[in-house]
């Protein structure tokens, strides 16, 4: 609004806005206070409309021991954290019951996937007891694909795997556990990119592509592309592409080894290739085709 504000000022050309040291100070001011003002006023409607019921979260509880209850009476008495607890989700150990503080019990944890599904839970707030703890990566298996998160109360030394955001509820320690690593407009931008820019380089650099091709040709017997198994995604086995930098069967007897600075099976170009990257580009080819990702891990070999 400030910057909009003096926007407006300098729109009249017949009187020039007098860019003064107090005007600029003016302006700090207005700017800080407005933006401060309007982040302060927005944040206490978001409460109001929490307090009131408004764009809650539904969320259920796992472990309905005393972790689960304490956690249970902290969402009670903070409404404006957004939480509308629907039920527990018993542990193996948590006492019997079914009900807790008037909050329903609505299944065991071999339930949960049926619970999220039927009670539509955006949120699953984990208090496990002992027995339960070595379990929740089990939970986040078996609930793989459904659209909620998971917040564990750790205890203190407590190691959770996974893509992990840290919170508070007034003083009580939450790791957020997301389902997936990107949600999936993240994923979809993510891919945009990866064809994006693979067709750029291949297209944008297709004649240096193509003289390498020749290049490799003349320099030594066997083909231009050298083909070599990769394991990517979930242990999918396929063929990464690379301009051949080597000579023809370069591991016919040696087996899958490492190459070397001064390896012998590198040729003449294989050897400027390598130096430059350039045999690394046809892996392009393997981004296009949903193989391989410009930001992620590098898919490795089977036999390594």
């Amino acid at each position: 609004m400030g910057v909009a504000v003096l926007f407006l000022a300098t729109l009249d050309p017949a009187h020039p806005f007098p860019a003064t040291k107090m005007v600029i100070l003016v302006y700090w001011g207005g700017l800080l206070v407005l933006v401060g003002g309007g982040r302060i006023g927005i944040r206490s409607f978001q409460r109001h409309l929490l307090v009131r019921g408004i764009g809650r979260r539904r969320a259920v509880i796992v472990g309905s021991g005393e972790r689960g209850r304490t956690l249970l009476e902290d969402l009670r008495k903070y409404p404006a954290l957004g939480y509308e607890v629907v039920g527990f989700v018993r542990g193996s150990g948590d006492p019997p019951g079914d009900d807790i503080g008037g909050t329903p019990v609505l299944g065991t944890v071999e339930e949960l996937p049926e619970v999220v599904r039927r009670y539509q839970v955006e949120e699953v707030l984990l208090a496990p007891s002992s027995r339960l703890r070595e379990h929740v990566l089990d939970l986040l298996s078996a609930c793989n694909g459904l659209p909620v998160t998971f917040s564990v109360v750790p205890d203190l030394y407590d190691i959770v795997s996974g893509h992990v955001r840290t919170n508070q509820i007034y003083g009580l320690p939450l790791m957020e556990l997301l389902p997936d690593f990107m949600p999936p407009w993240e994923r979809a931008a993510k891919r945009a990119l990866d064809i994006l820019v693979s067709v750029a380089v291949l297209v944008g650099g297709a004649p240096l592509w193509l003289l390498i091709a020749i290049i490799i040709k003349l320099d030594s017997r066997g083909p231009v592309l050298y083909l070599q198994e990769r394991v990517g995604r979930d242990g999918r086995i396929f063929w990464m592409y690379k301009f051949r930098s080597m000579v023809k069967d370069a591991e016919k007897h040696t087996g899958p080894v490492w190459a070397t600075e001064d390896d012998p099976r590198v040729t003449r170009v294989g050897r400027v290739l390598r130096k430059l990257r350039l045999d690394e580009v046809p892996q392009f080819l393997n981004v296009l085709k949903g193989e391989m990702s410009l930001v992620g891990p590098r898919p490795e070999r089977p036999y390594f």
